[in-house]
């Protein structure tokens, strides 16, 4: 590690805590705003960095169970996208927390949970019960296994992505790579 990124390292230090309405379980920025899933009660906010609440949203809110099991979430453009793997969906939000879109496919993807944006219409969801990786098309709804189970994918879980490398971590202790060939 070069010193430069070791000091930079050493001169983090923790915050002001700020309270938010439950346990916390996926976090993202919005803006310099907090986009923020919680599952008991299941609800996704979006709060200022000083804790202010802007934006809720719940199934008692929405007038219908949106959400059991909000897990991670995403922020592409002005979109927010929530994966929830008790309504085995990926809930597609405006900034401005309307629902534009849920998209299910239960015999393809079971438990979404990691989610990554490659570009404005293509997301990677790992199925952790499916054992794939899902490549999502917001505009169409399309979705399809890119690497399944046959290829060596078991219990996937995050993603990260780069312009030069793309890497999927499981609970089996173990990291793959992929190539770019989307």
């Amino acid at each position: 590690m070069s010193s430069e990124s070791s000091t930079n390292v050493n001169s983090l230090t923790l915050g002001k805590v700020v309270p938010v309405g439950g346990d916390v379980y996926g976090v993202n920025d919005l803006r310099n705003r907090l986009v923020v899933t919680y599952m008991k009660p299941p609800a996704v906010e979006v709060v200022t960095q000083k804790g202010k609440w802007l934006h809720r949203l719940d199934n008692t809110s929405a007038a219908r169970e949106l959400f059991i099991y909000p897990w991670n979430v995403m922020v592409s453009g002005d979109r927010v996208f929530v994966s929830d793997w008790g309504t085995k969906t990926i809930t597609m939000l405006s900034d401005q927390f309307q629902l534009l879109a849920m998209f299910s496919q239960p015999d393809l993807l079971e438990w979404p949970y990691g989610i990554i944006s490659l570009n404005d219409d293509q997301l990677l969801v790992c199925g952790m019960l499916s054992n794939n990786i899902v490549l999502l098309q917001p505009s169409s709804g399309r979705m399809s296994a890119i690497l399944e189970k046959k290829d060596g994918v078991e219990i996937p879980q995050a993603l990260a992505f780069g312009h030069h490398s793309h890497c999927v971590q499981s609970k089996r202790h173990r990291l793959w790579f992929l190539t770019k060939t989307l």
